[in-house]
């Protein structure tokens, strides 16, 4: 059992235990919101305030390969296959 610790002595450590984070996942209140404003302090030392957008476009999802873990792969026989033409990718 732990003893009663504030989220802002919890934020201060290097590493948490699987207590701390149980703990952390149930804050509430202004708990939470002090946990949600260090989140953003973290998130903004290491990535900044800008927001990248990334896209894919899959031209295809026919595939040659036969990996084990993939839905996509050559064997899979209930899977329906696509590929666009050049119109339809630009």
């Amino acid at each position: 059992m732990m003893s009663k610790i504030t989220t802002d002595q919890l934020l201060q450590k290097k590493e948490l235990t699987k207590d701390d984070l149980i703990y952390l996942l149930g804050v509430t209140g202004n708990e939470k919101l002090r946990l949600f404003e260090h989140a953003a302090s973290v998130r903004e030392q290491f990535t900044g305030n800008k927001v990248y957008f990334r896209g894919l476009i899959e031209f295809s999802n026919i595939c040659g390969k036969n990996c084990n873990y993939c839905g996509i792969r050559k064997d899979n026989q209930f899977f329906k296959r696509y590929s666009l033409t050049d119109d339809e990718i630009i």
